[in-house]
């Protein structure tokens, strides 16, 4: 009886948005087979939050409080401390293949750049130190400390799978990394065997501070008549519905639904999809997909609809540019992330049998 390879899986997959999750799903099914034994830990968050109608009461309990350490502790060093202990339990143990990704990881913000610094430099110093980033993205522009924080963990990592041709240039442009070019991991196993007829057009509107955290700032008003242009131009005998992915989204889908019932006198229905099983049964019941969300359309893609990109930034942007654009075959997709996984299985992966 051969022993099983330990693999550790870390991505945001405990984020209340749907495609993190998607990605979590994805990866487990990349690394299934006989001889593996799988771990998960998110790469930011200590608990899972999912997305919820019923709103928590006692959210804002802590707000306040919130706040104040906000601006008392920096808060690269508040993540630190919040999320050491648990990084140090999970490095205790000793990983055959430790697995950083997928999703757009390498990305100036509050927190990526000291968790990647973190997992990457704890697994180092306790042995486990056949370190990867799996079909990640990289952002454009960074902060002086989130460069070195992301410079010094790339060091210590073995090999970078890109998931587009962007991410790859940045990589060498910023990092001095040369990274190999993959897919989104969303994409594999990919239900693309979906031939039901779909009735409506779906509609994802993203959360309004999305869109002026990557684009001029204009008011909620203007950014909702930017959707009910898009809405103007599809077909008159369409049914059009609203969706979401995330908390965020849920709740901007409400704002737009009475900004259009008030400005416009439409009403759309929004449809539930709290989880990857009501969003895929939603998604499955559409013609085309409409979303500023990467991951909503490449659920979608995998269930063979037609599928419109709202450029809300520049991954979106790229998306249409080497996805949408180029309608590019899923099986080529499909084999690419087939032969990275017999990449990654021949090169550190004990007893090698990649057959689920």
């Amino acid at each position: 009886m051969c022993l099983k390879n330990n693999i550790l899986i870390i991505n945001e997959g405990n984020s209340d948005n749907l495609g993190d999750k998607a990605i979590k799903k994805s990866v487990s099914e990349f690394y299934t087979a006989h001889n593996t034994e799988l771990y998960f830990s998110d790469y930011t968050k200590k608990n899972e939050i999912n997305i919820t109608e019923n709103k928590n009461k006692n959210k804002n309990k802590n707000k306040n409080l919130f706040h104040f350490l906000k601006f008392v502790i920096p808060y690269k060093l508040r993540w630190l401390l919040l999320n050491y202990s648990r990084i140090k339990k999970t490095v205790a143990q000793k990983y055959d293949l430790v697995s950083i990704g997928g999703g757009q990881l390498i990305l100036s913000n509050e927190t990526f750049a000291i968790a990647l610094f973190t997992w990457v430099w704890s697994l180092h110093f306790t042995g486990s130190k056949n370190i990867i980033l799996l079909s990640i993205g990289v952002g454009d522009k960074f902060s002086f400390l989130d460069r070195i924080l992301f410079k010094l963990a790339l060091n210590k990592v073995k090999h970078v799978y890109a998931r587009d041709l962007k991410s790859i240039r940045n990589l060498k442009s910023i990092f001095k990394v040369n990274g190999m070019r993959t897919f989104d991991i969303a994409f594999f196993h990919a239900k693309n065997n979906n031939t039901t007829v779909g009735n409506s057009i779906f509609l994802g509107v993203t959360d309004y501070k999305v869109y002026i955290k990557y684009n001029p700032i204009i008011t909620r008003n203007e950014y909702y008549d930017s959707w009910v242009e898009i809405i103007n131009r599809l077909q008159k005998n369409n049914t059009i519905k609203l969706f979401y992915t995330t908390q965020s989204d849920l709740d901007e889908c409400v704002k737009f639904k009475e900004y259009c019932r008030a400005q416009y006198n439409l009403n759309f229905d929004i449809v539930k999809t709290r989880n990857l099983d009501e969003l895929n049964i939603a998604l499955s019941n559409a013609t085309t997909v409409i979303s500023g969300r990467m991951h909503a359309l490449i659920l979608a893609y995998n269930l063979n609809r037609n599928i419109i990109a709202y450029p809300i930034s520049n991954k979106l942007i790229t998306f249409n540019e080497e996805i949408i654009s180029k309608k590019l075959d899923n099986n080529l997709i499909q084999n690419k992330l087939e032969s990275m996984r017999h990449t990654i299985f021949s090169q550190y992966i004990k007893n090698e049998n990649i057959n689920n």
